[in-house]
């Protein structure tokens, strides 16, 4: 049986007792909740009509000739339906060449109209009660903006050519993050399908694309959209999604979409015109969508659909889903337990590799637990004690959200848990995180040296290289090399932001298209205030176009100095990684895990925990403050040593005659029974020479 999970209420900064995450509660009792992928599917993945006529999910497929039946709400050519219960007596479809269509009335607030005249590419708004026009909360395309005509697309009309695909697994994932508005020059997905061979080469297995829908303006990070179900005409609208897709596919690159259901741009929101879709609190971004009490169900289905649409018609593997902990849900099937149960039914039904990803400030594998035994059911994670404990080693950056880290030690804790924090330890909010259990295979948890929030939320939105701690461009290049390749290495499954692997100069700062003059004064002193510890004086205009403009990557770089340099690391890291991957089986014996802390050449602090182990993990950590210096062993007899000292160190690792360098970010390394040189500020990857031959093949 299905059961609900509590989340703490994290939509505001104030503290709160997290003890619960994860308690199983009783199901609502108004939900009939089948033992399979059945008829509780059906009523999330169909629409209203299909919901009506009582047609089974398997008839119901994008590849049958019913495919018609299963289009979302004014998807559909010839057929056009809305949610309007703030409409007393009319709703009215408006076309663009002044032709009103009247709407009839069908049950519990919705209204449709079936016109064979309404073919793709027609444009047309809704009128309620005779008044002002609106787009269609549901649109999938909105070629003049969020406040423009609604565009009726036809699914079926675009010829895909991967029926073969199968999807990626998350264990043999490397994921790329991009904004499509920077990644090339014209800002487009058709262009940004030029570097697809690119990505297919260095050895990227995903694509992670920052949110698609459509938001105020013609530039922008895309988390304050308002248009969720509509491609962003900027970047192409909807066919180039596809195409981009489907030539993704073709590649071997799985693709991947931000989506944000916390909260609903400020500027371009329709929703509210037509019923009550919002919670009476809104969010400091905008209105929080109503998940639970009166008039719900249909803010529920506005996300569910979203996310069918986004898998089925456009053919992505999966979503992430931005914030889940700002999402508010007291109910007792929460909305993400319903989202990541339609992902397990689009997986079934699409017959490939599809699934969920959540950005969480919950240090629990409560995320990632199957919703029967008290989870969300999330396939994976993004673990954010990674590159925080990462950054203030190499940086020495102690404010804002980097005040609860530091050491070496604390950071050999993540590499061996995915996260430190203890029950008693609050956070720089002063909430108190529950402390994480053992039940989560390692490539569920989603690490990173940086991305996009790590370098858009600085002042200037300076790139890691530009704050590591270091004298010279060449030593903060070093410490730079070690992030990429200690990520792409740890036993989690590693993202890229984009521009990384070749280090590029190119800065990401906040940036945004908004037109009227409160809100770009709103956005600029907001992002003042928004990050005290991070933001100073100097921080770009956010809509100034130079500050968009900048943020594009300078290709010009890939193949120069030490951006050509990390480029060749990066790829032959992602080698190694598959390489080791390749090695090993996917369980391994129950182990016992030992940390040891050194403090002025004694053992300060040793930690032991037993657990069933799961493909590769790190098994045994050696910590040296003072001299700075980790050396970290993987259970697949890997060993990674990491000396942050600007001398050469010999450094204590359990290696035989057989080991030998798999991988030096910097200089020459060594090996000798019990010990590894490793060159000044430099990270040396030591194992079997055969792991070296398969990586090099």
């Amino acid at each position: 049986m299905l059961k609900g999970v509590h989340l703490p209420d994290r939509s505001t900064d104030s503290p709160g007792d997290s003890s619960t995450l994860g308690a199983p509660r009783p199901i609502r009792t108004t939900i009939e909740v089948p033992p399979t992928v059945s008829a509780r599917h059906n009523a999330l993945l169909l629409n209203l009509e299909a919901r009506r006529q009582g047609r089974g999910l398997d008839e119901l497929t994008t590849n049958s000739p019913e495919a018609r039946v299963t289009e979302l709400p004014t998807a559909r050519p010839g057929f056009i339906e809305v949610w309007a219960p703030k409409a007393n007596e009319s709703v009215a479809v408006v076309l663009d060449n002044g032709t009103t269509l009247p709407m009839v009335r069908t049950q519990a607030g919705w209204w449709e109209l079936a016109d064979n005249t309404i073919v793709a590419g027609t444009r047309y708004k809704l009128a309620l009660d005779g008044g002002q026009a609106h787009p269609d909360p549901r649109s999938l395309y909105q070629p003049d903006g969020p406040d423009g005509w609604s565009q009726i697309v036809d699914h079926l009309e675009f010829e895909w050519t991967d029926t073969e695909w199968k999807g990626v697994e998350t264990r043999d994932s490397v994921i790329y993050e991009l904004h499509v508005g920077t990644f090339t020059p014209d800002s487009t997905l058709d262009s940004a399908i030029e570097k697809l061979d690119y990505l297919a080469e260095l050895g990227i297995t995903t694509v992670e694309l920052m949110p698609l829908n459509q938001f105020n303006g013609d530039v922008g990070w895309g988390y304050d959209g308002v248009s969720w179900f509509a491609v962003q005409n900027t970047y192409g609208g909807p066919d180039a999604l596809k195409r981009f897709v489907d030539a993704a596919h073709d590649r071997g690159l799985a693709v991947l979409v931000d989506v944000v259901y916390n909260h609903v741009g400020k500027r371009g929101d329709h929703l509210e015109a037509f019923g009550q879709y919002y919670d009476p609190t809104p969010t400091p971004w905008g209105p929080r969508p109503r998940f639970d009490g009166t008039n719900s169900v249909e803010a529920r289905e506005l996300v569910l659909d979203n996310v069918v649409s986004w898998i089925r018609d456009f053919h992505l593997d999966g979503v992430r889903v931005d914030s889940i902990h700002s999402i508010s849900d007291p109910s007792s099937v929460h909305i993400l337990q319903e989202l990541t149960d339609t992902v397990r039914a689009l997986e079934s039904s699409q017959g490939r590799r599809v699934v969920a990803i959540a950005e969480s400030d919950y240090d629990t594998d409560a995320v990632m637990r199957p919703a029967d035994v008290g989870g969300l059911g999330f396939d994976a994670g993004w673990t954010p004690d990674f590159h925080k404990s990462l950054h203030v080693v190499l940086t020495g950056e102690r404010s804002g959200y980097y005040k609860d880290f530091g050491g070496l030690g604390m950071f050999a804790r993540v590499l061996e848990n995915a996260y430190v924090r203890e029950r008693s330890h609050p956070d720089w909010k002063g909430q108190v995180r529950p402390a994480r259990e053992d039940d989560s295979q390692p490539e569920r948890f989603v690490v990173y040296a940086t991305n996009h929030d790590h370098v858009g939320n600085r002042a200037v939105g300076d790139r890691p290289r530009d704050v590591m701690l270091g004298q010279t461009p060449e030593a903060k290049a070093r410490r730079a090399k070690i992030a990429m390749a200690i990520s792409l290495l740890s036993p989690y499954t590693p993202l890229l932001w984009a521009g990384e692997e070749f280090t590029t100069s190119a800065k990401f700062p906040f940036f945004h298209g908004h037109t009227d003059d409160a809100m770009i004064t709103e956005v600029k002193n907001g992002r003042k205030a928004e990050f005290p510890g991070l933001v100073g004086d100097a921080m770009p205009d956010p809509h100034d176009r130079a500050t968009f403009e900048a943020a594009k990557l300078p290709w010009e770089e890939l193949h120069v100095g030490v951006h050509a340099e990390m480029l060749s690391l990066t790829r032959d890291a992602i080698a190694l990684r598959r390489a080791l991957l390749d090695r090993v089986g996917p369980d391994d014996e129950v182990r016992i895990d030992r940390t040891e802390i050194h403090e002025q050449d004694r053992v300060v602090t040793t930690i032991d925990r037993l657990f069933a182990g799961h493909a590769v993990r790190i098994e045994r950590s050696q910590v040296h403050e003072a001299d700075g210096w980790l050396v970290a062993h993987r259970t697949d007899g890997v060993v990674m040593a990491m000396n942050l000292n600007a001398c050469e160190q010999w450094l204590p690792a359990d290696i035989d005659s057989n080991d030998g360098v798999l991988l030096c970010t910097d200089g020459e390394a060594a090996v000798r029974p019990g010990a590894i040189r490793v060159p000044p500020e430099s990270l040396v990857v030591v194992g079997p020479t055969s792991a070296a031959a398969a990586a090099s093949a």
